[in-house]
């Protein structure tokens, strides 16, 4: 099994105030006074996200059009528009979409130190975490998904963010 990791680091072109860069299809925006948090968004096929991969951070992702078969930990799933997907710091995972030219997702990566200093009831360092949150966890998390994005692109402040987070 080829596994890849994605590290993002700090190759990133500044504009107001945030780090953001694009790729064919994909943008990746982080505010540089929160090293932790990063979020991406895929508006076409993400081709490593189709190979197994990992991440040190946590990884939390709207599915947002489309259907995509989630494969972690040898089981599969599937996460349709709407659905919420998660999967904890270097667990190895990969999503075949159904229709690539309809699939849209956006996630956010936390680095898994910022939650050393925080409450926080995700047990993300169970290595059998849920991958497909569903009911309230998932309505918390989709909400949490987009107010980051909201807040990431008007450009709020670190504290605005940070405290939304939490």
């Amino acid at each position: 099994m080829q596994l890849f990791h994605t590290s993002h680091g700090p190759s990133y072109n500044f504009r107001l105030g945030k780090e953001n860069t694009s790729l064919s299809g994909i943008t990746f925006v982080r505010n540089p006074d929160l090293p932790f948090l990063e979020l991406k968004q895929c508006d076409s096929l993400d081709h490593l996200s189709s190979k197994k991969h990992f991440h040190e951070e946590l990884s939390i992702g709207l599915v947002e059009e489309g259907t995509t078969r989630v494969w972690s930990e040898g089981q599969q799933f599937q996460a349709s528009a709407g659905q919420v997907v998660c999967f904890p710091p270097l667990v190895p995972h990969a999503c075949h979409p159904e229709n690539p030219s309809i699939w849209k997702y956006t996630m956010i990566f936390i680095h898994p130190e910022w939650f050393a200093d925080v409450p926080c009831d995700l047990p993300i360092r169970r290595p059998h975490f849920p991958v497909l949150l569903q009911g309230a966890r998932g309505s918390q998390c989709r909400q949490l998904i987009l107010a980051c994005r909201s807040l990431l692109h008007e450009d709020a402040s670190p504290l605005e963010i940070e405290s939304m987070l939490l």
